[in-house]
């Protein structure tokens, strides 16, 4: 078994990166595989349970009851692949130790989520944690790093232009060729755990299990809320397009404590959707942060879905990078398994991060 000094440094060396050091365009509070492997271009179209992170408004389509008992994701970067074997042999890192990771992005996460889908409604609650490091400078190392635990619970509401009410169980079947206005509000609570540190090359020197606990141990609670709107055209009985607003995170949610803060997201973006049948295709295109003035290549989002009886094939492109994925549901299992690039740096295209990111979900659906 793994000793707790082992994990610990382990730990150490997976902490997220604060997105203001590395001037960023800042990480979302959840990343939902499927989401992921499309490029996030979602905002437009979005129905089912993932709404509530997404785009309130396609709560707004709610009409069955879902329980989502549990989700379970895993995620790291292809150099935490790619370095695993010298990350077990890790054991107190020395300057020596260090350099073998000089410029590589190690990362990792883990989210547990459960989720109840009622009628316009939606009530989800997750546990997230996230860590990492960056070393650089060989000359005079510098180490990034941080271990952040968030957890908490999101409420959304949605509502339809012509539901006159609330919806009716099963209503969706009735509406092939409606058009529709959704909107929806969500709200949210969270405690977050643990902050970013750089650490000097004298901090470097001593660090031990102590110190590094040391740096990590802010605490810091917020809540907060989300609106979201989308327009829903149905041309035909096969061909549905729609356009999306979300503002997610109003005002940040910052925690006390030098906590990293969640930033807020406004974004748009418009999709097309095609019911053939048996295969469903789904495209969107978001573009993202609208607020922020990044490269306009690294707020833009592309992707499209193909959906089967049982399997689901995701394309995309995440900040103008390839994104792909799968997933395979089976009744009351459905596993996702997707692969997607982040910018981490200020300028597009000087630091890019190849990610991997799986899910397993245990649902019931009435």
């Amino acid at each position: 078994m793994v000793n707790r000094s082992r994990l610990l440094m382990i730990a150490v060396l997976v902490a997220v990166l604060s997105p203001d050091a590395r001037a960023t365009i800042p990480r979302s509070l959840y990343q939902a595989p499927e989401a992921m492997a499309m490029g996030q271009a979602v905002t437009s179209w979005i129905d089912d349970h993932q709404a509530l992170w997404y785009n309130p408004a396609g709560a707004a389509a709610f009409d069955s009851l879902e329980w989502r008992m549990m989700t379970l994701d895993l995620g790291a970067t292809h150099d935490v692949y790619a370095s695993k074997d010298a990350i077990k042999k890790l054991k107190k890192p020395t300057v020596r130790d260090v350099n073998q990771f000089m410029g590589k992005d190690l990362y990792i996460q883990g989210n547990a989520a459960t989720s109840l889908i009622l009628p316009q409604i939606g009530i989800a609650a997750m546990y997230d944690v996230r860590a990492g490091v960056t070393p650089t400078n060989q000359v005079f190392p510098r180490i990034e790093f941080g271990y952040v635990r968030t957890g908490g619970a999101q409420l959304s509401f949605g509502f339809s232009s012509k539901d006159g009410g609330l919806r009716r169980r099963g209503r969706r079947k009735k509406e092939a060729t409606e058009n529709e206005w959704r909107f929806g509000v969500g709200a949210k609570y969270f405690v977050r755990r643990g902050e970013s540190k750089i650490l000097t090359a004298g901090e470097l020197f001593n660090l031990n299990k102590e110190n590094a606990l040391e740096a990590i141990q802010g605490k810091g609670s917020s809540y907060g809320g989300d609106l979201g709107v989308q327009r829903i055209q149905r041309i035909d009985s096969i061909t549905t397009l729609s356009w999306g607003l979300s503002y997610l995170n109003i005002g940040d949610l910052a925690f006390d404590n030098k906590v990293e803060a969640v930033k807020s997201s406004l974004n748009t973006g418009v999709g097309g959707q095609w019911d053939l049948g048996l295969p469903k295709i789904t495209v969107g295109f978001d573009v993202h942060h609208l607020l922020r003035s990044d490269d306009f290549r690294k707020k833009t989002h592309f992707g499209a879905k193909l959906r089967l009886p049982i399997l689901s094939f995701y394309l995309g492109l995440n900040q103008m990078r390839p994104t792909f994925g799968a997933s395979v549901d089976v009744w009351l299992v459905r596993v996702s398994a997707v692969s997607y690039n982040e910018e981490l740096g200020e300028l597009y295209g000087a630091n890019t991060s190849r990610r991997y990111l799986t899910r397993v979900e245990f649902k019931l659906e009435f």
